[in-house]
């Protein structure tokens, strides 16, 4: 078999980078089923005792919402570590090491609740978000290197299709768990299941294509190639700390990423506690309407990541026009439900649900749009970039449990919920415009610092040296945004 040409993809189709994709999306669902289970479980953990024999616990409102929003005070502080030390080699060491680690902590959640009450169990929570803080920044690197420009917004969408993936499971299993055998084995069972997918994510992933014991050749040249065209990817550049944190489209983008991420962790966290006021229904029900949103995300990510590419493969728009469609329809859509769902408010609680599960579907529009942004504009940097925004992101989302707490009355809670969903609503408008005024899908200049230009490709194949001439040939699937 001939080689193949710098950007056309190779005859065999279906490749090592595809496999890549696979084992990222197992590690994304695993560890997100880890982030998600308890907030079903604290339902029936915190339920009035039914004397079906399984412990129970009076937690106040503060105290649940100190325990549900726990992990992100934790997952906030090592997402700028994981993705600067992802950038330097070790990226599928930390992502294994780090699922199977929260996989065991989960494991020891009830255990930690009999001994030590909402205290404990808010610490081990931060512990299991610092763990899991590394994980999807060095998603972002393996990404950067492995996924040509041309292919990113499908494999981005599959990848990024994990968290809603991972909540599906979560929270559906998680009900219908914890109603058969007690909320204990919820912790048990996720636990466990993640502790074996670390190391069939270790096995499958690795940190280059050229460290790749089987790729091939014709795959390895093509996804080098592309990569290198478009931005001069390589190993090592050191990080431009200053520029890139002076960079207005980079911090327009962080802005949209906050907006997503405060309606994501209302919707994962809050709405449990939403159905149970509004409808009154028993645990697994409760799982099962709370999955209904991240179902619809899961589903219609893959849509629009294919219209994504589609449009671009047919040059229909520019990377920047495709990239600010999808973030206007996955923001202002669920901005204007969350008005609707607050207006409507318990009078017609089927239609309220309904709403709130289209709003998880075209969420999922923004995978399409800023969420995979990073690697459009510095794809040797998207681990880093995309670290500083879910810290910045987290920070916020860590208050959405505590918005829950402190607007939501026990006694008459419908009007709480009204404010916190038009909270929600001028977030995601807000930041939406921020970014679509200022933001882009160019490659920024502080991706190729000028010092590492000599030796772009030091750590490339022997092939890849043999045919550097081609190798900086214009890529303008990546390039078509005029």
């Amino acid at each position: 078999m001939g080689r193949a040409a710098p950007h056309e993809a190779p005859a065999r189709r279906f490749g090592w980078r595809h496999v890549q994709v696979l084992g990222m999306f197992l590690m994304g669902c695993s560890a997100i089923t880890l982030r998600v289970c308890l907030s079903v479980a604290v339902v029936d953990m915190t339920a009035a005792d039914n004397g079906d024999g399984q412990q129970r616990f009076d937690w106040a409102p503060t105290e649940k919402s100190a325990v549900l929003g726990s992990f992100l005070w934790g997952y906030m502080s090592t997402q700028v570590l994981g993705g600067a030390l992802s950038s330097q080699g070790g990226a599928t060491l930390i992502l294994g090491s780090a699922l199977g680690l929260s996989g065991l902590l989960t494991a020891l959640l009830p255990l930690v609740a009999t001994i030590g009450g909402w205290a404990a169990v808010t610490g081990l929570r931060a512990v299991t978000g610092i763990v899991q803080g590394c994980m999807y920044p060095t998603t972002y690197t393996l990404l950067g290197r492995w996924i040509p420009p041309a292919e990113r917004s499908r494999s981005g969408a599959l990848i990024l299709a994990s968290q809603p993936m991972g909540n599906v499971l979560s929270m559906a299993l998680s009900g219908l768990m914890a109603y058969a055998w007690g909320w204990p084995s919820v912790f048990y069972i996720f636990g466990g299941v993640s502790m074996v997918s670390a190391v069939v994510v270790y096995v499958v992933l690795a940190d280059r294509p050229e460290a790749h014991p089987r790729i091939s050749e014709e795959e390895r040249d093509y996804v080098i190639q592309s990569i290198n065209a478009g931005a001069m990817h390589r190993a090592r550049i050191p990080v431009p700390w200053v520029a890139m944190l002076t960079s207005v489209p980079l911090w327009a983008l962080f802005a949209s990423h906050l907006g997503w991420m405060w309606g994501y962790w209302v919707l994962l966290t809050c709405l449990p506690s939403y159905i149970n006021n509004l409808l009154d229904v028993g645990i697994e029900w409760n799982g099962l309407l709370s999955a209904a949103p991240q179902l619809a995300m899961m589903i219609l990510s893959l849509v629009f990541g294919w219209m994504g590419d589609t449009i671009q493969s047919r040059h229909l728009m520019s990377i920047t026009a495709t990239r600010r469609l999808f973030n206007t329809i996955g923001m202002f859509g669920p901005g204007a439900l969350c008005i609707l769902a607050a207006w409507l408010g318990p009078s017609n609680p089927p239609l309220a649900v309904s709403l709130l599960t289209v709003m998880g579907g075209l969420c999922s529009a923004c995978f399409t749009g800023a969420i995979i942004n990073y690697v459009d504009i510095a794809p040797n940097f998207g681990g880093v970039t995309f670290a500083i925004a879910n810290m910045l992101g987290s920070f916020v989302s860590a208050f959405a449990p505590y918005a829950e707490g402190l607007l939501v009355d026990r006694k008459d809670p419908m009007p709480g919920w009204s404010n916190v969903f038009y909270l929600t609503a001028a977030l995601y408008i807000a930041t939406n415009v921020v970014w679509c005024i200022w933001g882009t899908a160019e490659v920024q200049p502080w991706n190729n610092p000028a010092s590492s230009k000599s030796d772009c490709f030091e750590e490339s194949t022997p092939s890849t040296r043999r045919n550097s001439g081609s190798a900086g040939i214009r890529n303008e699937a990546f390039h078509s945004d005029k």
